[in-house]
């Protein structure tokens, strides 16, 4: 009896013991050895190497980079970031996941900077904005905290070239800048800490940053080193448990203004950068929604469809800041390039704590000339052109956490919703008549979010929409004459088009309630509508170190069989009679671009898996629509198996050197016979 209350004595100690090395005060890192580093980062990316008593990383510069040489490749931030699958960061993680409250100090001492010249995203990368702001250049180091894993973590990002000491969060983006003057050559001493909904940093004992994460905040995780095309010596660590602070922070009070930040014009709230005012392009990139959430939207200025195009320097865009504070209006004027049209905006930026920012636009267009602005609903889909893009994508590092779905407002005041589909529009054709309606609205979610234009009752116009799945954008324009939705009217000189539109977020708990008391929309025989999406080519295999699972989608008004599969229980079934009579069944934009990339081998395997029972016929693939950045001469690939009875899985492919050169492009799928075929698992393969 007493040897057992004595092991309970000692469990029960050594229990409070484990406990209390998280209590506050108990120090849960120490290294001032290179020994001491080696031991605690371990499994670092990219090159980390102790020295003296400290830990130096280095990033190669993505200039150096043989992926970058390649001559076949624009060099453009849609490369930087899609084709060559660019992440610069080294990681050096330690520590535990479960770390919750606490403090990392450590002296941070650059080496060699990073360079300010390279692409930032948001430039011409429409595609990649959600992870907006994590490939940042001109970042020197950063010092993650809570760190879960490469899509969930605080880094506070010291650079140099910019002068800044900026916080960034996944799902987030960067969400509070301060000006630092940092000198490479110099140590600083920089003290993280993370306790609660808190983070706070301090350089040499001078406090610079106190944030409160209002979203989704991450409470647990590592601390990491990171460095980008950089060389960064860390020395003197130490990890230190605090208690938690619960803190309530004050009320948020807007204070919008334009600032200039990494070289480029910014609207800020505050500290944080809201959206990048890009005048001479004539965009809103990098739209927030709300405080400390991730960018969501990109929108145009005025009329940017089909063959309207503004003249695209400063003195064209003419901006005038009307008011800065806890209002931001701007009103911007443009001309187009072929003086057929002029167009001006108004725009109006508040703060509702109920839904957060509400972005309000009033955009109009006079037309100059006489008949010279053809088929006006269709090439200047509306002086109010809507393109929003949520912020996912289906490549790398990964992204989407929940299936993506469209939602509208109905005549009838009820919600109708669809999953991503690429032209299936409630435009009274595939969805009867369902306009958007009057001072209704139409929203796209993402990771549970959702991307609201909001379209007020005083429009002139009824209002379609439609949610391009591999673009990720919408796009909502006015029905010129609702009784022939698909017919255009030419516009005569003095004619005046307007719009209005409002943008906001609509909450995760907002969204469900949503689709739970949505209508379902069953789509039209279409032939560009979604059938199935499924993994392809997980990324791990093509580029080491990436996360994530590229997808691809099977499009056209084909049977997804449910019961038949290569291990999966899943294909496409296909009908020769029906195939002939709707046209080829086809995926589509398949590439780099947006689902299997980067392709930076010199050739490929290309297929399908095909299995009949009863078929007598020929199965052809064929390589269509291919998008290359640069012209070139090019024979579409094909492939073809006959088949006669019976036939098991069976790979029909061929071997080619496009996929290299190409941003995206379509395959057809050919059934010419009787009888019905099933396929399944597409299949791109570098080969040595």
């Amino acid at each position: 009896m007493n040897r057992t209350l004595l092991l309970l004595t000692v469990l029960l100690i050594a229990a409070a013991l484990s406990e209390n090395l998280s209590a506050a005060g108990t120090t849960l890192l120490q290294c001032g050895s290179a020994r001491s580093f080696t031991r605690a980062f371990r499994g670092t990316s990219g090159p980390w190497k102790a020295d003296g008593q400290g830990f130096t990383g280095v990033s190669p510069h993505y200039r150096d980079l043989p992926g970058t040489r390649l001559g076949d490749f624009a060099d453009d931030a849609h490369t930087f970031f899609v084709v060559h699958g660019v992440n610069l960061w080294r990681y050096a993680p330690a520590g535990d996941t479960t770390w919750t409250d606490y403090t990392l100090t450590t002296t941070v001492h650059i080496l060699d900077p990073a360079p300010l010249d390279g692409i930032r995203p948001g430039q011409n990368c429409v595609f990649m904005n959600y992870q907006w702001g994590r490939e940042a250049m001109g970042s020197d180091a950063g010092l993650c905290v809570r760190y879960q894993g490469p899509d969930c973590y605080y880094q506070v990002r010291l650079s140099s070239g910019y002068r800044h000491l900026e916080l960034w969060k996944t799902k987030g983006g960067v969400v509070c800048v301060k000006p630092f003057v940092f000198t490479p050559g110099k140590d600083y001493r920089l003290t993280v800490t993370a306790s609660g909904r808190w983070i706070t940093v301090a350089v040499d004992g001078t406090e610079l940053l106190r944030y409160y994460d209002p979203v989704a905040p991450i409470l647990s995780g590592k601390v990491a080193l990171a460095v980008r095309e950089s060389r960064v010596r860390f020395s003197n660590l130490r990890v230190d448990a605090v208690p938690a602070d619960a803190t309530a922070p004050p009320p948020h009070v807007a204070n919008f203004h334009l600032r200039d930040w990494v070289g480029r014009r910014y609207i800020f709230d505050g500290d944080e950068p809201i959206a990048h005012f890009a005048l001479t392009g004539g965009y809103v990139e990098e739209m927030k929604l709300a405080p400390g959430l991730m960018p969501m939207m990109i929108n145009a200025f005025g009329a940017t469809w089909g063959n309207m195009h503004w003249k695209e320097d400063p003195t064209n865009n003419r901006c005038t800041v009307r008011r800065e504070g806890e209002v931001l209006a701007l009103h911007l004027e443009q001309d187009d390039q072929d003086s057929r049209c002029a167009g001006s905006d108004e725009w109006t930026l508040t703060y509702d704590p109920a839904i957060g920012y509400l972005w309000d636009v009033h955009e109009r267009v006079e037309v100059l000339v006489d008949n010279k602005v053809a088929k006006w609903a269709l090439d200047i889909a509306d002086p109010c052109f809507y393109q929003v893009l949520a912020p996912a994508t289906s490549k790398m590092p990964t992204c989407r956490t929940a299936p993506i779905a469209a939602l509208y407002t109905r005549p009838d005041g009820k919600f109708g919703w669809f999953p991503v589909n690429h032209l299936i529009t409630n435009d009274g054709n595939d969805l009867n008549g369902t306009y958007i309606r009057r001072g209704g609205f139409f929203a796209t979610t993402v990771d549970d979010w959702a991307a609201v234009v909001d379209v007020p009752a005083d429009n002139a116009y009824l209002y379609n929409a439609s949610y391009c799945h591999w673009g990720l954008d919408q796009h909502v324009e006015p029905v010129m004459d609702p009784s022939k939705p698909n017919t255009f009217s030419k516009a005569n000189k003095g004619d005046v088009y307007s719009g209005h539109v409002r943008y906001y977020a609509l909450s995760p708990a907002r969204v469900k309630e949503m689709l739970a008391q949505g209508v379902p929309v069953a789509p039209a025989d279409h032939s560009e509508m979604l059938a199935h999406e499924e993994p392809i080519n997980h990324c791990t295999d093509i580029v080491p170190a990436i996360a994530g699972d590229s997808k691809v989608r099977w499009q056209g008004g084909y049977t997804i069989d449910h019961t038949v599969g290569r291990g999966d229980k899943c294909s496409m079934r296909i009908d020769a009679a029906e195939a002939k009579r709707k046209g080829m069944p086809l995926l589509k934009e398949i590439g780099p671009s947006f689902r299997t990339g980067p392709y930076t081998g010199l050739m490929y395997r290309i297929g399908l898996w095909v299995k009949a029972e009863h078929f007598t016929g020929k199965v052809t693939l064929k390589v269509d629509k291919v998008v290359f950045p640069k012209p070139r001469q090019f024979t579409n690939p094909t492939a073809a198996r006959e088949i006669h009875g019976k036939c098991g899985w069976t790979f029909i492919g061929f071997d080619t050197d496009f996929p290299r050169l190409a941003h995206f492009w379509d395959m057809l799928i050919d059934v010419q016979g009787d009888g019905v075929i099933w396929v399944d698992d597409l299949e791109i393969s570098p080969l040595e």
